[in-house]
């Protein structure tokens, strides 16, 4: 049996609309084409920041990315900076990956215009 291909996905705050909305479409859309999806993810707390922080990095670093065809990350959406994330997918990923709203050297832009 063939090994469905796999799409990693980093993102925060999964409980907000704009997140809710892109995760379920990137997984119908992956799920229509034979595709697994993996998501990557953390909660705001408000009471613990630092804690908070640390948690999330340690997440992020539980991606075993020898299982992922393709990533996506949307940075804007975590607590720690965009850059150590960026650099964090790009020094352990060698495949294609994409980045929500901006541009980062190594990373395929994606611009939404979630206006309505």
């Amino acid at each position: 049996m063939e090994r469905r291909k796999c799409i990693g996905v980093f993102i925060g705050q999964p409980n907000l609309p704009f997140q809710t909305e892109l995760i379920k479409h990137i997984k119908n859309h992956a799920f229509a084409v034979g595709s697994n999806v993996v998501i990557f993810s953390s909660l705001i707390y408000t009471n613990a920041y630092e804690h908070f922080q640390d948690g999330e990095s340690q997440n992020i670093a539980l991606a075993n990315f020898d299982t992922m065809d393709a990533v996506i990350v949307v940075p804007d959406t975590f607590f720690i900076e965009r850059k150590e994330i960026l650099e964090y997918v790009r020094s352990n990923f060698s495949g294609p990956k994409v980045v929500l709203d901006m541009e980062a050297e190594g990373y395929h832009p994606f611009f939404s215009d979630d206006k309505d």
